[in-house]
Parts: C-alpha cells; structure tokens; sequence
C-alpha cells in the first residue's frame, strides 16, 4: 500500500517549487532574445520560418493575400506549404498586431509555455501529486527531443497540444457527466484542428498516434470500448475544422516534387539501432547521435528520467489504478522506438508506410518524440510513488542498478577500433557512467525516504535533459537582430525586386524573387536551370555565389511580363530552350495560332502576392507571358471576360490577348482554398453547436415538458 501520511507534504511542496523554477528558469533562457530585440536564428530558422513570416507579416500588414508568395520558386502555393500557419488565428493576431521579431518570440515561446501547462492537467488527473505533476511537465515541455527541434518551431508548437489532447480524450473516456464529455469532445475538435492548421502534418499524425494508444488502452481498462466510436467523430470533426490547411496543403502535395517519394526518400533519416546505446552514453558519440544530425538523433532525455522509468517498472505491480497509465507509456515507447529506426525496423517499418497517408513522411526518426512523452510520463509516476512513501522496504529495483553498469560497459565500447572514428572526447564518454551513477543512487536513496536524495533527484533530473538540449542549441551564437543577419544578405537595388538564382529563403527578405528557396513542399519544375535561355525567360538578373556569398550577374534578362508573337508546340516546353529564339518565341503544350509580327508592348500595372494586372498593346494576337509559376488555381480576365491560362515554357502565366490595348488580370484564386476555408467554417460551426448543446441543461427524464395548458 502506498503510505499517503503527512509527512509526504513537504517533500511533495519541495519537488514542487523546485520544478517551478527550474521551469521558470528554461523559459527565461529561451526568452533571452526577446528582451534583447532579437531571436533565435540557426538553420532553419533564417533558412525558412522567418522568411516566410516576414512575408505574412508584410501582407498582413498591407492588406495583401498572403496564400501565394511571388518571392519564392518563382511563385509558389504559400498556404500549401503550410509551414507558417498562416490560418491560424493565433498566428493571424500575433503577426498582425506585433513587430515581426516579438511576433516569432512568441510564436516560439507559446510552444513551450503550452505544453508545460497542459501537462500539469493531464497528470494531475490521475491523482498525481503537484510536485510529481510540475517535474513530469517539465520533462514534457523541455524533453530533450523539444529543445534540440527549437528550431521547427511549428512541430514544437503541434507537440505542445499533445497533453492537452490526452486530457480532453480521458475526459470523454472516464466522466459520468454528458456534459462534461461533450464539453471534452468538442475540445478535442477543436484541438486536432488547431494542430491541423499549424501546417506540419506529420506532427499532428504523432499526436494521432499517442492519442489512439492512450483512447484505446484506457477504454479496454475501464470497458468503455462504444465510447471510441464518439472519439473518432470528434476528430473527424476536428479535421473539418483544419481543412484550411489540410486541403491547401493535399494540393501542394500533389504538385510537389514529393507527391510520389520512393522508400529512399521515406527512411531518410532512419535511427539506426547503435543511437539506442544514447540511452545510458548521452555523450558517447561524436556530435551526440551516430549519424550526425543532434537534433534529428538525440535520444538523451535525462539520466534520471530513465532510471524513475526503471524504478517504475520493478514497481509495476503495485501500481493499482495507474496501470493503464504505465501499460500506454511501455506500449508507445517500444513502438515508438522501433518505428523511430525506420528502414532498419524491417517489416515493420514497410508495412508502416504503406498506411494510407503515412508513405509521404520521411524523417523516421522524429518518433523519438513520442518515445520522450513515453519515458516522462513513466517518470512522474515513479516519483510520486517516491514522494508518496516514507521507507521503500521491497524487493531491491535491480533495472535501477543496472544502468549505470550499463553506462560503464558502452563508455568501454570507446576502445574498440570500430568505434575509434564515431566517439566523442574521454571527457564526454566518462559524463554517461557518472550521470547514470548519480540518477540511480538519487533514485534509490529517495525510495528509501532520503529527502535530500528526493532534492537532488529533481534538480537532476531538470538539469540534465535542460543542459543536453541547450548545450546544443547555444553551441554557437544562436541570437542576433533581424536587421543584422539582413546585413549579411546582398542588397538588392531599392528601385527593383530583380530574379536572382538561388535556393536561399532569406534572399527573398532583402528584396529579391528567388528562383528557389528552401520548403517543405518544393514545386516541381520543368525548366533547366543550368541553360542561359531557361534564366532569360526566368527573367534571371543575378546568380547567388553560396561559396563567396555575393552574387554574380547574368546577362539579358528577359522582363517579368512581356508579349511574345510566335508559339511552339513542344511535349516537352520547358527544355532545348537554347536551340529558339525565346525573346520571340514562347514554347506550350497546346498548338496555339498566333498572328506573328513584332512583339507588342507590355506593362505591369500591379504586382501584389496573388495578384498581376498588366496593360497590353499589340499589332494583332499575341501571347502575354508572365514569369510567375503557373498552377491550376491562377485564373484571368481580359476586359472583365474569363480567358484560359495557358502554360508557357512548361512553367509560367501566359494568356492570349487580341489586338489593341487590353487590361489583363491573373487572380489566385485555387479550389482547394475555397473548399478548406468552407470545410473549416462549417466544422466550427458544428463545434460551437457542439458545445452549445453540451452546456445546455438536460431535460429531466420521467417529468412533462412545461408549456400552456390551453
């Protein structure tokens, strides 16, 4: 029996505040760039999130549409790429009403402050005790796998609705009140269609993931399997609610040069089974995971968070009503970890794939993320065990004991010649044995009643996984002023916005269109880029030089908009553009009948992000060609009359026009965005119905209903 006695209220307060402050002290860190005016900026931060916010933000602002950005891929779907949320209306108020540098602090700092607060519900539900509560939130919201991913910070920001999502589905699972668990349905609408219209949908599959395990495990416990069937309507609705994003994004997909990857692509980045060895050597290996990649591999989340985890499971019989808790926490980690290894799972991994939906997500190894929730979770009840009793006087936890042997026996792998070329200094091998040497003697001596044991055991087990994650992440300068990494971007001339080639995202914030640029969801391409007249009719002014950093001229250019007199049949138009003359001649798939002559004249009167009106004066019929990626969803209008948009080159707007002047318009207006913008509306007006009915009193039974008597 666990001894509940008063004497387990200082030790519960202690854990407590300890686990506040350090809590307190993390967000602090991370939000030093706040209160110095700047942010967080390696790799993909600079790369793709802040380019593309700075877009969003500058429409936001102007009042343009912001679901197609004209600076990246020569034109490409924005909001099919999902990577900035933009629909979101976290997003929409944040980066409307604030500067663009406060805006992304916060965006990345609710992802944080988020997941700590709905872990604390979450475990407090199960009658875990406050202090056990605020240390499993903390490995929650700063697990390992949180930190080293700061930089995706839209999948921190999916991740952080997992525990909250785990609330609202034991809510609708275990309450006796209908209105409570209709309350709880709709927040779990609501809840997958937030995470939905983040835009990453291989995170929000993750949280799918840990939600099934822990609906199913908990309904088959308290035999309410019927209720499942109610679960997946909630979410059903909440897909509704994210169609937004979702549609846009199936789009996106279908154009992509991802819409068909081969298993290569998928396993790209796979866990191989020697990073398991990470468990008890955090520092074993050279750049932490083998493979390289830290924030791709990094299996570490704390020396003490293991060893609860092993203290948990000699105790796993005496866990009474927490079972169901720890059987879903063992379940989801194994899986997890298998699936994390990708290709070298085996079977596994090829029937994985071959799940509807799930054959589009590479990156394997971002389980790990799951593996982490799994391993906290187990954690917090372990140590509410702890707290909860005086004297552990049970059999001796030997999987305890065990690990820092463990530890010992993998830093001795460092003097095998195999491993000579993958491991780290002697310093960094010897911190796994001592760190598991720590953990497993806090652990056992807290079961054993030491408070000061319990004290040390938490600020271990709060440092550890915050010091692996941050230690990566401070490895380098990783804040500066937005302005400042500008300055180490080529300016481009204050009077144009000329085409420079490139694949770099923030060439696009110092005032360039980018024939490239890094995404998610890149577009396929049907040109050239290696050919001269591939870069004329690209309208190509600039070369980007990655190794110098500067950029190299190129020569002739063709203009963004333009009047060609000759049109070329070709099943093929985007390649030999070398062998014509394409300042005269545009290539297509379809014969077109042009009258020939000079080229007439072309002027863009408007070039706003899903926008282009250009004025045109020709001697006879003509094609308009305009350097924007075409896409199915671009329509135009000539005089206010509907015209068809023609592909030209195998890439770019074109539109017949007739003699004359004429006032063509191109607006993006795609299918897939009207459709998600109405699936969304309509699933949140289920939802509010939903939660209306829900607070409604009931009718009670067996009782007439009241009305006039007549």
């Amino acid at each position: 029996m666990v001894d509940e006695r008063p004497w387990a209220g200082p030790r519960d307060r202690w854990t407590f505040l300890l686990s506040l402050a350090a809590a307190a002290i993390v967000l602090g860190i991370l939000a030093w760039p706040l209160f110095r005016g700047e942010v967080y900026w390696p790799n993909d931060l600079w790369e793709m999130h802040i380019p593309y916010r700075a877009f969003y933000a500058q429409c936001l602002e102007r009042g343009d549409r912001f679901e197609w950005c004209p600076d990246l891929h020569c034109g490409f779907y924005l909001q099919g790429e999902g990577q900035a949320g933009m629909y979101h209306p976290f997003h929409l108020v944040l980066y409307r009403t604030l500067p663009l540098g406060i805006a992304f602090n916060l965006e990345m700092l609710a992802g944080y402050f988020l997941a700590l607060a709905g872990a604390y519900p979450f475990l407090r539900r199960w009658e875990i005790g406050r202090g056990a509560s605020a240390f499993g939130s903390f490995l929650f919201a700063f697990s390992g796998f949180n930190l080293l991913h700061l930089e995706h910070v839209n999948a921190v920001a999916v991740v952080a609705h997992m525990p909250w999502l785990l609330l609202a589905i034991d809510v609708a699972l275990r309450s006796e009140h209908r209105r409570a668990r209709g309350l709880a349905g709709a927040a779990i609408s609501l809840l997958v269609g937030s995470e939905l219209l983040l835009g990453y949908p291989q995170y929000v599959y993750f949280s799918g993931l840990a939600g099934i395990v822990y609906s199913v495990v908990l309904a088959v416990s308290l035999k309410r399997v019927r209720r499942l069937g109610t679960l997946v309507l909630y979410a059903a609705l909440g897909i509704l609610v994210g169609a937004a994003q979702l549609v846009p994004t199936w789009d996106a997909v279908k154009s992509s040069t991802r819409a068909a990857p081969d298993e290569e692509f998928l396993s790209f980045f796979s866990l191989h089974p020697v990073n398991v060895l990470q468990l008890v050597a955090p520092y074993f290996f050279a750049g932490r995971g083998f493979g390289g990649y830290t924030h791709e591999m990094g299996l570490h989340d704390g020396a003490a968070t293991l060893a609860l985890a092993a203290w948990l499971w000699s105790r796993r019989r005496e866990l009474g009503p927490r079972r169901p808790l720890a059987a879903a926490c063992l379940f989801l980690g194994l899986l997890s970890l298998l699936l994390a290894m990708g290709s070298y799972a085996g079977p596994l991994f090829q029937i994985w794939i071959r799940i509807p939906g799930l054959g589009l997500f590479r990156c394997p190894s971002r389980h790990i993320v799951l593996v982490h929730l799994s391993l906290g979770i187990a954690a917090t009840l372990a140590l509410d065990e702890i707290i909860r009793r005086r004297n552990d006087s049970g059999r001796f936890a030997w999987p305890v004991a065990s690990l820092p042997v463990a530890a010992f026996l993998v830093a001795g792998l460092a003097l095998l010649p195999k491993f000579e070329t993958h491991v780290a200094s002697d310093g960094a091998i010897l911190a796994g044995p001592v760190l598991f040497a720590a953990a497993a003697g806090l652990v056992l001596g807290a079961s054993k009643g030491s408070r000061i044991a319990l004290l040390g055991l938490v600020l271990l087990g709060t440092a550890d996984p915050a010091f692996y994650g941050l230690s990566h992440l401070w490895r380098q300068r990783p804040v500066a002023r937005i302005e400042e990494l500008l300055d180490r971007e080529p300016a481009a001339p204050e009077d144009a916005k000329p085409r420079v080639l490139s694949d770099r995202c923030p060439l696009a914030m110092a005032g360039f269109r980018v024939t490239g640029g890094y995404v998610g969801l890149p577009p396929e391409s049907r040109l050239d880029w290696e050919s001269p007249a591939a870069l004329r009719v690209a309208g190509v002014a600039w070369r980007y030089d990655r190794e110098k950093r500067c950029l190299v001229p190129v020569s002739d250019p063709l203009p963004r908009v333009r009047l060609v007199s000759e049109a070329a049949r070709s099943e093929t138009p985007g390649k030999g553009l070398d062998r014509i003359d394409v300042g005269r001649i545009a290539t297509v798939e379809e014969p077109i009948a042009l009258e020939g002559g000079p080229p007439g004249e072309a002027r863009l009167l408007v070039g706003r992000p899903g926008e282009i009106v250009v004025r045109t004066n020709a001697p006879g019929r003509q094609l308009l060609v305009v350097a924007e990626r075409a896409h199915p969803g671009w329509r135009a209008e000539v005089g206010g009359e509907s015209r068809p948009v023609v592909r030209a080159y195998g890439e770019f707007l074109a539109c017949e026009i007739s003699s004359g002047e004429h006032e063509v318009t191109f607006i993006f207006d795609p299918p897939s965005l009207i459709l998600g913008r109405r699936a969304t509306w309509a699933g949140l007006a289920l939802v509010a119905i939903l939660a209306l009915a829900c607070a409604l009193p009931s009718r009670p039974r067996g009782r007439p209903a009241s009305g006039p008597t007549g």
